[in-house]
């Protein structure tokens, strides 16, 4: 089992993160400030480190610079909300395997931390054909599914998307994106299968400093990086009641709440759903 080390200083995000890489089978070490990633360096060997950029005594470039002064043939990739081609170009000079921002797109970040493991083991790496986002199948059922998601692109409407696991129903999102006037705005995912309690709504609307346990700095939801584009909640019948009542009302008013805040943001998204669950019979159980 290859074991990976975090160093994020979003406690939430990295949360999910660790929730998110163990479900993928790896082993997973999280710090959240650059002294401490130090030690776990220190003490520990890794098969690969993911390394915020903007820290609070520092930032991932240090923890880069500390591997390549081991001389270690780990890899590190770094993450940062901030696309900046700058920085991009330093973390490489420096060492950094890779580097990709946030919000961190699951199948990317899988696909780096494969290629880093193959580089890390000296397997080749097949070089692949770029392929199409999505493949619009012939069939009677693909030409209507295509037809109705052309059909409801261009409004606002919110959308679920059902179907069971493996069929691509983010992809389905992401053409309905793609296809609308917010395809220039974000596409936020967020996997509700991987929140619960409190990491569930700072996720989704936010937090201040010391609003809960952990809470080390105020935190934007995806409600709000998502503002002006499109929120993909995948596996929405996860998600408990309780989120589910704060939910309701982001929906009906557009309007959020950080926890831990008295102030109420406005918030401009279009909300798509997907679930391979039977909600109606959910709702009736």
């Amino acid at each position: 089992m290859s074991k990976i080390l975090v160093v994020d200083d979003d406690v939430t995000f990295s949360q999910m993160l660790e929730s998110f890489l163990k479900k993928q089978g790896y082993e997973t070490e999280v710090q959240h400030r650059v002294k401490d990633g130090m030690q776990s360096l220190r003490n520990h060997v890794f098969d690969i480190c993911l390394f915020d950029y903007r820290l609070p005594d520092g930032n991932g470039l240090e923890l880069v610079q500390a591997l390549r002064e081991k001389e270690v043939s780990t890899p590190a990739v770094i993450m940062t909300s901030f696309n900046d081609v700058r920085t991009a170009v330093n973390a490489m000079r420096i060492g950094a395997f890779d580097y990709i921002t946030k919000p961190v797109n699951r199948d990317e970040l899988l696909m780096v931390i494969q290629q880093a493991l193959e580089k890390k083991n000296g397997k080749k790496q097949i070089k692949k054909t770029a392929q199409p986002e999505f493949i619009e199948g012939k069939s009677a059922a693909s030409k209507y599914l295509l037809e109705h998601t052309r059909l409801v692109a261009p409004t606002d409407m919110s959308v679920i998307i059902q179907g069971e696991s493996g069929t691509g129903k983010e992809y389905i999102a992401r053409l309905i994106h793609r296809l609308s006037k917010r395809s220039d705005a974000p596409f936020v995912a967020i996997d509700c299968g991987a929140l619960s309690g409190e990491l569930a709504s700072s996720e989704l609307f936010g937090h201040v400093k010391g609003a809960f346990t952990g809470a080390l700095f105020n935190k934007k939801g995806q409600f709000e990086v998502a503002n002006g584009g499109t929120l993909f909640l995948d596996e929405v019948g996860n998600l408990s009641y309780e989120i589910q009542v704060k939910l309701l009302r982001a929906l009906q008013e557009r309007v959020i709440q950080p926890i831990g805040s008295n102030r109420h943001v406005k918030v401009d998204v279009r909300i798509l759903t997907a679930t391979n669950e039977d909600l109606t019979a959910a709702v009736k159980s």
